[in-house]
């Protein structure tokens, strides 16, 4: 058994409309598939790039349902691929805020190792499927901690 496989880094631009969004990240994803791709990335906010920093507000969604994370299930399961679905809007204890997530779902279409942004803590990857983003900012470097899943 080989440890390669081919991973898909999907570039896309967003728009305001998450419907519009979904339905092109859907045909990227395809198409990585179609080439032979075991692993999709999508970029963040893939899902909505509003006009203004309330739409993300308008479409977050409770952790575990929503229409942005049934997606990313849906997709992974009808591709048989992991896919990381970039940033989804959460809902924050703050009602004006969201709190974002970087979802890894596994093929079977389940929600795997969530990572939500703190810029407190540096995670370093002890396992395959912990992810880093070391992208830098004005306010400093972006990183990521793993999700700790609230009680429904």
């Amino acid at each position: 058994m080989s440890d390669k496989f081919k991973v898909a880094a999907i570039q896309m631009v967003s728009e305001p409309e998450v419907e519009a969004n979904l339905e092109a990240a859907r045909r990227l994803i395809a198409e990585a598939a179609r080439q032979g791709a075991r692993l999709a990335s999508l970029p963040e906010y893939f899902c909505i790039f509003g006009r203004r920093e309330r739409d993300k507000v308008e479409v977050r969604e409770r952790d575990g349902s929503g229409p942005i994370q049934q997606f990313l299930s849906d997709t992974s399961r009808e591709y048989g691929m992991w896919i990381v679905g970039g940033s989804v809007p959460l809902e924050s204890s703050d009602p004006g805020k969201v709190d974002e997530q970087l979802p890894g779902v596994q093929r079977a279409g389940r929600a795997r190792g969530p990572l939500r942004q703190d810029p407190s803590v540096r995670l370093l990857p002890r396992k395959p499927s912990a992810i880093r983003n070391p992208a830098p900012s004005s306010r400093g470097p972006r990183r990521w901690r793993p999700a700790r899943r609230s009680a429904a």
